[in-house]
């Protein structure tokens, strides 16, 4: 019974989670079974791994080692400075899968 209620709460959460994704791509949303695979394979850790990334590096605790004030140029530089090197590297990621992810994204891109 047990397994059943794993199973049953991963589904639920693996539903949820695809929503959400959903929510952020919209009004884009995978027209082929390959990109629904992506979306829920690749997706959905993905998603989580960087949701708590962000969470990890944007806490309260590590905000207060940069700068004990409430509104902190130094947190707000550290902020901007972080996310500028994160998008770099989605955007050198991104160079180096596109041959392979366009397909799927023709619709798209036109």
């Amino acid at each position: 019974m047990k397994v059943v209620e794993a199973a049953l709460g991963i589904l639920f959460v693996g539903l949820a989670l695809t929503g959400v994704l959903l929510l952020n791509l919209f009004p884009y949303a995978p027209s082929s079974l390959a990109g629904w695979v992506l979306l829920v394979v690749v997706g959905i850790p993905l998603y989580v791994l960087l949701e708590g990334l962000g969470e990890l590096v944007f806490n309260d605790k590590v905000g207060r080692r940069i700068s004990d004030k409430d509104f902190s140029g130094a947190r707000i530089l550290f902020g901007v400075v972080l996310m500028l090197a994160f998008y770099g590297i989605v955007y050198l990621v991104w160079q180096a899968i596109n041959e392979y992810v366009r397909p799927y994204f023709t619709h798209l891109f036109g």
